[in-house]
């Protein structure tokens, strides 16, 4: 996806300034910044959600703005930070939901619905009613159903809006590893974290926002540089090696 000088505003209020990023095909793009940064907008602008006020985004040489909504769902699904139902859907009836821009037969239906229940391990909660889960829970069944939607081809891509905000640390890993799996799959993942030692541990790349622009992008070890991330969140910040593998964050006590 190719995000080529985007621009929003809102009366005198700048969200988006001047946005240039490539985001990597088959792997997962994390997008991180204070609050207010403008993440959020931006990636309502890539969802094709909103558009911008100035600039281009493209999707395989397409500007998602200019296509139709019916063959941009079968490109494209997205977790945004709130995924309430009101009805009491059973968790398969939910997951099902993602194949409707889909003409399909009911057997390609069910299979592709086994498979994803098997891969986020909601078999056992398959006919329970939605209202019945907990949080942690409900956010793995809208992603059961984004992977759903985008299930038959490689040439997809899945936006989240800060997925684990309400997670344990556990659930947050796994689901995580879900998405980076179906990226290295094929599948395009764009995701908003706030959590840096998640960041290190998943993403292929980072775009590190400020004040509605690009400050810093990369590769995670290259963007979290100290003098970056002192100017950005005002903490000092460092990038630790873990002596049993990979990396973690260690903030400066004032």
């Amino acid at each position: 996806m190719n995000v080529v000088s985007v621009s929003k505003k809102i009366g005198s209020i700048i969200l988006n300034d001047d946005i240039n990023i490539s985001i990597p095909q088959q792997s997962l793009t994390c997008i991180m910044g204070p609050n207010g940064a403008g993440k959020s907008t931006l990636m309502s602008m890539m969802s094709g959600e909103n558009s911008p006020c100035e600039g281009l985004i493209t999707w395989r040489g397409k500007d998602i703005h200019a296509t139709s909504a019916e063959e941009l769902a079968k490109d494209r699904a997205v977790l945004t930070q709130r995924n309430q139902i009101s009805f009491g859907f059973s968790v398969r009836d939910v997951i099902m939901m993602g194949r409707l821009p889909w003409s399909e037969s009911k057997q390609d239906t069910q299979r592709i619905l086994h498979l994803v229940l098997g891969d986020l391990g909601l078999e056992r909660l398959a006919d329970r009613s939605i209202h019945s889960l907990s949080g942690g829970e409900m956010q793995r069944v809208a992603l059961a159903r984004a992977l759903c939607q985008i299930q038959s081809t490689d040439t997809s891509y899945l936006l989240l809006d800060e997925p684990t905000a309400a997670l344990d640390v556990s659930h947050a890993h796994d689901f995580l590893k879900i998405v980076k799996t179906r990226c290295a799959s094929g599948m395009t993942g764009c995701v908003i974290l706030h959590d840096f030692s998640l960041a290190l541990r998943y993403a292929d790349f980072v775009v590190l926002m400020s004040k509605g622009r690009i400050v810093a992008e990369g590769a995670p070890l290259e963007v979290f540089s100290t003098d970056v991330m002192a100017e950005v969140f005002g903490v000092v910040l460092y990038v630790q090696k873990n002596p049993h593998g990979g990396y973690y964050i260690c903030v400066e006590p004032n």
